[in-house]
């Protein structure tokens, strides 16, 4: 979550689990990192969004992509 955090310059919020702002935070560290990085914090977002949506906080996160 930290990569994350700096991604958006700053504290990350249940707001921040939409579908673009994930793809766009992916899409830019797979430019610093490797796939199986960008993977485990794609698993890592996911985990929370999705328990969030469980709970009702949060949207149902929908496919997102693994990188290649």
């Amino acid at each position: 979550m930290a990569a994350f955090d700096r991604f958006l310059g700053r504290e990350s919020c249940l707001s921040d689990f939409e579908r673009t702002i994930v793809l766009k935070f992916l899409a830019a560290r797979i430019q610093k990192v490797s796939p199986a990085t960008v993977n485990k914090d794609r698993r890592a977002l996911l985990c929370l969004w999705r328990f969030a949506a469980e709970i009702n906080l949060a949207p149902w996160p929908g496919k997102i992509p693994k990188a290649k």
